[in-house]
């Protein structure tokens, strides 16, 4: 019974920092939900007062068996308060029909300026999900600079040197522009040509190539120094040729490569120039690959662009369709409209220019519109991107790896006293066997030199094993702390 006894204790005293370490590992791994939320919001960082606050909205659920997340349809409310927690307005976000949640937030006009907290609080499932982010109303830059669109070598905008064949008749500038920044294949293409400040009326055409459709069948007749030829181009890739001629005499040729988007949407507007109280009213049509629209608009000024408005629909069940904006209230001055395939924006979206002036004016083909339509070209050419989302999953990992870490040094410091305790075991029951050794040695008559030296070697042999066992079991656990880390 007693050999039965010692042999339990011997084998708990073995395993017990092995158990301990095991359970530990389970708990801490069980800990880790099944699923990770990740609410994500996209808002400017600054607005002013009376301004608007275009927003969207994300619920990720992020699971460890699917390598990408899922996007979770949920109703949320956004709300701005000030520091010390009192609502001063709210917004229900509306479900967009390509992903997500948004809406426009209207700031108060008299709203004092100063920092703010912008909340957003999203239920799924009877489970509350939040996040927070500070808003500055009516102070600093609200703008953003516009950028560059990156592309193939193939499929940028560029121009070759000017073929003179006229000196005489040769304008001060020869520059070419595209209208929206890019063309689309089998889609028409808009093209402005300036010509500087010359009275001289110039023919201006595209001489025939196999990757384009020149729909201008006449020459166009330059007026005030400008002109716009449409054409269309099929493939990836197109190049074209610009003939400038002066009563059938040639002036000069200049090669352009035309810059060419192959997942960006179809955009076109009639009416450049609004005047209070118009609908914004635009031709759209996605890309065979997508299923949604998404418009962005954006203010000019001085110093950059500012976001302002946003609206999503599904795919247009026509090939083109009409679409307008009744939330959208324009004031005077210029604005970028920016239609995207993606949610998330990118460059692969298309922007048209439009203005408000201070007096409405039919569009006319005069030299301040033609030098309005070049410019709006230039600016056209580049994208505006959004601002980056605001995430809750680094804040819960950031908790769930605090508390993995508290538990991690307890578990580690538990299974190094646990393993302590086996080795000092290991050590005081090799001690008792060791006086059983000598009393057996000494029943037998031994000498008393052989049993000391005997009793040496069990005593060296047990304590090498028992620090053996304590140091395995310190680098285990320092490893698995590591590890939590």
């Amino acid at each position: 019974m007693k050999a039965s006894t010692d042999t339990a204790s011997r084998f708990w005293a073995f395993f017990l920092p092995l158990l301990l370490v095991a359970v530990g590992g389970v708990s801490l791994w069980l800990r880790k939900p099944s699923t990770d939320y990740d609410l994500q919001l996209v808002t400017p960082e600054r607005v002013p007062q009376g301004g608007v606050l275009p927003a969207r909205a994300f619920l990720l659920g992020i699971s460890r068996t699917q390598s990408t997340p899922t996007v979770i349809k949920a109703q949320g409310l956004l709300q701005l308060r000030d520091r010390g927690g009192e609502l001063i307005a709210q917004l229900r976000m509306k479900q967009s029909p390509c992903m997500g949640q948004e809406g426009n937030l209207h700031i108060p006009t008299s709203l004092p300026s100063g920092g703010y907290r912008l909340q957003l609080r999203v239920t799924y499932q009877n489970r509350q999900f939040g996040i927070e982010k500070k808003l500055d109303v009516g102070r600093g830059n609200f703008t953003y600079p516009a950028q560059e669109r990156s592309a193939h070598p193939l499929q940028q905008r560029r121009l070759g040197d000017v073929r003179t064949i006229s000196n005489k008749l040769m304008p001060k500038q020869f520059a070419l522009r595209f209208v929206s920044g890019v063309c689309l294949p089998d889609r028409s293409c808009q093209m402005i040509v300036r010509l500087g400040d010359n009275p001289i009326v110039y023919s201006v055409r595209i001489k025939s190539q196999s990757s384009v459709d020149i729909l201008d069948e006449q020459p166009v007749q330059s007026k005030a120094g400008w002109a716009a030829l449409t054409f269309k181009v099929h493939g990836p890739e197109a190049e074209l040729d610009v003939v400038l001629e002066h009563n059938k005499t040639p002036v000069a040729e200049r090669k352009v490569r035309v810059p060419i988007s192959l997942a960006s949407a179809h955009l076109e507007m009639e009416q450049r120039q609004l005047k209070i109280g118009d609908t914004l009213d635009f031709k759209a049509a996605s890309s065979a690959a997508t299923n949604c629209l998404v418009a962005d608009v954006f203010q000019i000024e001085s110093s950059g662009e500012r976001w302002v408005f946003t609206q999503s629909w599904k795919k247009p069940a026509k090939k083109e369709e009409t679409i307008g904006l009744p939330g959208f209230a324009a004031k005077e001055g210029l604005w970028r409209l920016q239609l995207s395939s993606d949610v998330f924006g990118g460059e692969h979206s298309r922007s048209l220019l439009f203005e408000m002036p201070k007096v409405a004016l039919i569009l006319k083909k005069t030299a301040k519109n033609g030098m309005n339509a070049y410019r709006h070209a230039i600016q056209e050419e580049r994208w505006m991107p959004l601002p980056h989302p605001v995430r809750s999953l680094p804040v819960q990992q950031n908790r769930y790896q605090k508390s993995k870490s508290t538990w991690g040094l307890w578990l580690a410091v538990l299974g190094l006293l646990s393993a302590l305790g086996a080795a000092f075991s290991f050590a005081f029951r090799g001690r008792q066997e060791l006086r059983r050794a000598e009393q057996l040695l000494s029943d037998l008559g031994e000498s008393e030199v052989e049993k000391k030296h005997l009793g040496r070697v069990i005593s060296l042999v047990i304590m090498c094993f028992a620090m053996f066992i304590a140091l395995a079991a310190a680098f285990v656990l320092l490893m698995i702390f590591l590890q939590t880390q």
